[in-house]
């Protein structure tokens, strides 16, 4: 039985980022992917994970009492302001787009509020994938060829392909 996608394009995208970079001719090479490369993919996650949460709150204190605010950067964390704008800025026009739809009687606000907490679960699951990753030492080797100072690492690819199959099952459930 498949599962209908909270929003199709985060499992789309999860899965395509990871399979890519396990496929990656260039990190085959290195014999792994460079650990810049999982903390930029760490820092998006954390920053749809936390508009996904700003987003599921908004609606469970305001669209279940039919006050169908827009959600915005008004929203979200300062601290989080900056990552949130470089990695999940799009994010809005889709909630924008749910706002709509629930105006409109085309989706009901707990449909709304599910799809984000699915978004949030998927998000979550990715995230402690990666934390995984980067936190155990046996997971990083050298970079034999680093490109600059932040570059030393690679996380080895045989670690990355098992964190992979491990969310490659939740993910295929919603994409």
């Amino acid at each position: 039985m498949k599962v209908v996608a909270p929003r199709l394009a985060t499992a789309v995208w999860l899965d395509k980022w990871f399979e890519n970079a396990a496929k990656s001719y260039t990190y085959r090479k290195l014999g792994g992917v460079p650990l810049d490369e999982v903390k930029n993919l760490r820092n998006m996650i954390l920053a749809k994970k936390h508009v996904a949460e700003v987003a599921a709150k908004v609606m469970e204190e305001h669209w279940t009492r039919n006050n169908h605010v827009k959600i915005g950067e008004g929203h979200v964390d300062r601290k989080m302001l900056p990552l949130v704008r470089e990695h999940a800025s799009g994010m809005f026009e889709d909630l924008e787009n749910i706002r709509e739809a629930v105006k409109e009687g085309k989706m009901s606000v707990e449909e709304a509020i599910l799809r984000e907490h699915f978004e949030i679960f998927l998000l979550a699951r990715a995230l402690d994938e990666l934390k995984k990753l980067m936190s155990h030492p046996e997971n990083l080797a050298e970079n034999p060829r680093p490109l600059g100072p932040g570059d030393e690492y690679v996380v080895k690819l045989e670690k990355f392909e098992e964190a992979y199959k491990v969310l490659k099952g939740i993910l295929r459930l919603y994409s």
